[in-house]
């Protein structure tokens, strides 16, 4: 069971969004993004921003991490620095989730075509 360590609020462009634990639901949106990535190239932190800043890709995440009117923000006018403290909280918050996915992406990868 991945560790509940609360929520994490972030004002962004002067919108306050968060994110916190995920829900069996959001599990299942980021298993079918993650099953387009390269699962070898995301062993560390740096690998995983490599290869979720791909085009389209940064966008769909936030939009199934983050909570709130999401909506309302310039995804691709996030700072860099603000950037990495989200997907660096969501390491802590579901901790152990980005192993499972990138082990069980291969097969969702199949399933899916």
């Amino acid at each position: 069971m991945a560790k509940t360590t609360g929520k994490q609020t972030y004002t962004i462009q002067g919108v306050k969004v968060w994110q916190g634990e995920l829900t069996i639901g959001q599990d299942i949106k980021l298993a079918e993004i993650f099953s387009t990535m390269d699962g070898d190239k995301m062993n560390d932190i740096q690998g995983l921003i490599t290869e979720i800043t791909k085009e389209g890709t940064i966008t769909d995440l936030f939009r199934v991490v983050l909570k709130g009117p999401i909506d309302e923000i310039d995804i691709m006018e996030i700072p860099n620095s603000v950037f990495e403290k989200i997907v660096s909280d969501f390491l802590v918050l579901n901790d152990g989730l980005l192993m499972k996915l990138k082990a069980i992406s291969p097969v969702v990868k199949k399933s899916t075509k």
